[in-house]
């Protein structure tokens, strides 16, 4: 299930809330589920979830 939609898929995707890439720890508590519009969306900018983003380092 998406966290920002809701939608409901086979396949969502694993979303990093702390980059991977930036050291974002390998931690559930760092993980959201995304659908794949929402998770496009988030990369290119155009969906920020950063209010999410709690301490989890």
């Amino acid at each position: 299930m998406c966290f920002i939609c809701g939608h409901i898929e086979e396949t969502a995707e694993g979303h990093h809330m702390l980059l991977h890439s930036e050291d974002g720890p390998e931690l559930v508590e760092n993980i959201i589920t995304l659908c794949k519009p929402c998770h496009q969306d988030y990369h290119a900018g155009r969906l920020p979830i950063t209010f999410y983003l709690k301490d989890i380092t």
